[in-house]
């Protein structure tokens, strides 16, 4: 593997965590409402950053497929080339904690939503309960029979 691969591979990686970063900050931006266009944006959203985290992980399976081979070549690397791959590690590094940071803060958000639109669904469960006292059932077993018994 020749150097400008491994430089190659680490700006693919830190493509993907840029990516995944501003579907982050995007997600965190969506409305916290409970409409359909709503819940499309944050659908497509988790899917590209699945999308991001899936390619992240196959170049990492690259790098470390040649773990053995990539040591000997950063020892023999130029300085240039050496300090070149150490500033993108170093990117891909401030990157993925700002991703962490503000995942963090996406998950409570959506925790928070997921809570009220849970307590929306118990309610309404409750109302289903409550109505379907009233409401009369074609297949009740105790439905009240009323016989003439005069004639």
């Amino acid at each position: 593997m020749k150097t400008h691969e491994i430089h190659d591979l680490l700006e693919e990686k830190l493509d993907a965590f840029r990516d995944f970063l501003s579907a982050t900050v995007a997600l965190k931006d969506v409305p916290g409402s409970d409409n359909d266009s709503d819940m499309d944006k944050i659908q497509l959203l988790v899917d590209k950053r699945q999308n991001c985290i899936t390619m992240i992980d196959s170049i990492d399976n690259r790098i470390n497929s040649l773990s053995a081979e990539r040591k000997a070549l950063i020892l023999t690397l130029h300085p240039e080339e050496k300090e070149k791959i150490k500033k993108t590690v170093k990117t891909i590094a401030d990157i993925a904690s700002r991703a962490v940071s503000l995942n963090l803060e996406f998950q409570s958000i959506f925790q928070f939503r997921y809570g009220r639109s849970r307590n929306r669904l118990i309610r309404l469960g409750h109302t289903r309960n409550g109505i379907q006292g009233y409401a009369r059932s074609e297949h009740r077993t105790h439905d009240p029979r009323f016989l003439n018994v005069r004639s």
